[in-house]
């Protein structure tokens, strides 16, 4: 379990796909801003989180 996470922004990053299981069980994450860009989001990204805001 990873709890230590509570946002992410990679809001101005140059990325264009999420990674399956990239933030699995990050439990107390609430806050995810991801990038205009992005075209992928894999498999359980966000399996057994809790945010409340995805922008």
């Amino acid at each position: 379990m990873n709890t230590a996470l509570k946002q992410i922004n990679v809001k101005d990053a140059q990325i264009k796909d999420v990674s399956d299981w990239a933030f699995y069980t990050c439990e107390d994450l609430k806050e995810v801003a991801l990038p205009d860009g992005l075209v992928a989001i894999g498999d359980n990204v966000f399996r057994v989180c809790s945010f409340t805001s995805i922008k």
